[in-house]
């Protein structure tokens, strides 16, 4: 049986945390631990925090460092360096795996492939209407209020909740492909650290950071997969609909990665190890 590393990116909202941990509990059958990449939290949730993970089945670590701002990034990296096995999947703590999410990105992850899923977004309020819902089961069990959220403006992407056998999902056809995104998308250890992992300068929000490393495993060869009608997550989100407000180039790190994407590496000298080293020799097409 494949195991694998979730890494998740968390800040301050245990209440949601909480019905995450609780959703992946509802999936775990041996086959991943847990890391929490805390990019900061106050001390007081910290301490809930370290009392509430010894309640789960799965091993957990949680790091954690000072708050000085945005640095998702290199409280990710200290994750990747600490996951024990050699499968990445990487979550936002906002965001709810539905069923199967973890068993879907570990049927075919391997090796020169990373595979990217997608999500449900809806404004954070929602997370109390759905009552005593099971969280892994939120989508199957509300379709119909997901729909009216949807139509109602409360919700989008809808359609990406539905989950598929892997039999039938495998058939349909498969549109262009996806680039990732930070909070649903999974990836090799090696891969990963062959690029030197994520770009620590990312001094910015709202995908930036996605888009340097979905950019950077490309230039290394590794193919991006789209994980279509499979590996489902709810994203929970109250400030989603404010940021159609920031354009990209208003973005704080705009300049950052565009003097990256200028440079076409894969290897960043300012992730994991803070010096430069020649490009990752590229994976031959299959």
């Amino acid at each position: 049986m494949k195991k694998a590393s979730l890494i998740l990116a968390f800040y301050n909202d245990l209440p949601l945390l909480r019905t995450l941990l609780d959703a992946l509990e509802a999936q775990y059958t041996g086959q991943f631990e847990v890391l929490i990449a805390d990019d900061g939290s106050k001390p007081e949730v910290v301490a809930e925090l370290k009392a509430l993970l010894p309640t789960y089945n799965f091993e957990t670590q949680h790091l954690w460092h000072p708050d000085h701002g945005f640095r998702k990034t290199v409280i990710m990296n200290q994750a990747v360096m600490a996951a024990r096995t050699d499968h990445l999947i990487f979550l936002d703590a906002d965001c709810v795996p539905q069923l199967h999410f973890v068993d879907d990105h570990l049927r075919h992850l391997a090796v020169g492939v990373c595979q990217a899923g997608r999500r449900i977004d809806v404004c954070h309020e929602a997370l109390q209407w759905l009552g005593r819902t099971p969280p892994a089961q939120f989508f199957n069990r509300h379709v119909m209020r997901f729909l009216l959220w949807a139509a109602t403006g409360k919700a989008r992407n809808v359609e990406r909740g539905i989950r598929l056998p892997y039999a039938i999902a495998k058939r349909l056809p498969k549109g262009r492909a996806w680039s990732l995104v930070g909070c649903n998308f999974s990836v090799c250890k090696q891969d990963l650290l062959a690029l030197n992992g994520f770009d620590e300068r990312a001094d910015v929000h709202w995908g930036a950071e996605d888009s340097d490393i979905d950019r950077r495993l490309l230039k290394a060869g590794v193919q991006i997969k789209s994980l279509r009608y499979q590996a489902a997550m709810i994203h929970f989100d109250s400030s989603y609909f404010k940021r159609d407000a920031l354009k990209p180039g208003e973005s704080p790190g705009a300049k950052v990665f565009a003097e990256a994407y200028a440079e076409d590496r894969a290897w960043t000298r300012y992730g994991i190890i803070k010096d430069d080293r020649p490009d990752p020799v590229l994976y031959r097409s299959a």
